[in-house]
């Protein structure tokens, strides 16, 4: 099927366009892939095993960094947008992704519910990644919000950090 993978799932209606054509089965499969027997993603911490849907569908990607990537995405059983950060898992002993992972998952546990820092959903893990999930989805970074703000608006915006 075009290259497309069970790893792959759930496939994005582009991806479906391209593999099956017809857009009555594109709709069908679209909605069908999410029925499959999932795992709420935000009961703190979820282990899925190969062959299990993790129950997202990706918007778009917001940025990564050494260890993560982190995505916009919704979470399908909720209907909620929130912001995933994937950590791959890494074939090299000792790479320091899982331990990052964890450290960040035990951080973000423990500073919960301070209005400074985004809020903590769950997490989980599968064969390939570990992942966080978290609220909410920033719209720009920091230096951004600073140099966007009007010269009137600097001291509340400030005034938050």
């Amino acid at each position: 099927m075009s290259g497309v993978k069970d790893h792959d799932l759930p496939l994005s209606v582009n991806v479906l366009r391209k593999v099956l054509g017809n857009p009555r089965d594109v709709k069908q499969f679209f909605e069908a892939q999410y029925m499959a027997t999932l795992k709420d993603l935000t009961a703190d911490f979820r282990k899925y095993d190969a062959h299990e849907l993790i129950p997202t569908r990706t918007i778009r990607s917001l940025g990564q960094g050494s260890y993560a990537h982190v995505y916009r995405v919704e979470l399908v059983l909720q209907k909620r947008e929130v912001a995933h950060k994937m950590f791959m898992r890494s074939t090299t002993a000792g790479s320091g992704r899982e331990d990052s992972f964890n450290t960040e998952m035990r951080s973000l546990r423990k500073l919960g519910g301070h209005r400074h820092i985004v809020e903590y959903l769950g997490a989980y893990q599968t064969p390939r990644s570990f992942g966080i999930l978290l609220s909410p989805v920033a719209t720009c970074g920091l230096s951004m919000f600073l140099r966007h703000s009007d010269d009137h608006d600097l001291p509340d915006r400030q005034g938050i950090l």
